[in-house]
């Protein structure tokens, strides 16, 4: 597995990364969402799998919301989800 800081290096790291990074861009629930790249890992291969979180100021503008995105290569495409943890209130 590979580390990346920057978002361009992620992108840069293979189909699995840009199965991410096209997933953010696209999915209904998060595609409109301000997300700044935080970090992420690619498979050696770049090839079967990368993760990616994501983070953006909460509505409330005091604490981040969170956002993972993981895609697996699975019988010639890709299986991709993604889980938003939501800013609380303390």
């Amino acid at each position: 597995m590979f580390a990346f800081v920057s978002e361009d290096k992620f992108a840069a790291a293979g189909p699995a990364a840009a199965a991410v990074l096209r997933h953010r861009a696209t999915d209904p629930e998060i595609k409109d969402g301000a997300w700044s790249f935080d970090r992420g890992t690619a498979s050696s291969d770049g090839r079967s799998s990368a993760w990616a979180k994501f983070s953006h100021v909460s509505e409330e503008g005091w604490y981040r919301d969170m956002l993972s995105i993981v895609a697996n290569e699975h019988k010639g495409g890709w299986t991709v989800t993604h889980t938003i943890v939501r800013a609380k209130n303390a």
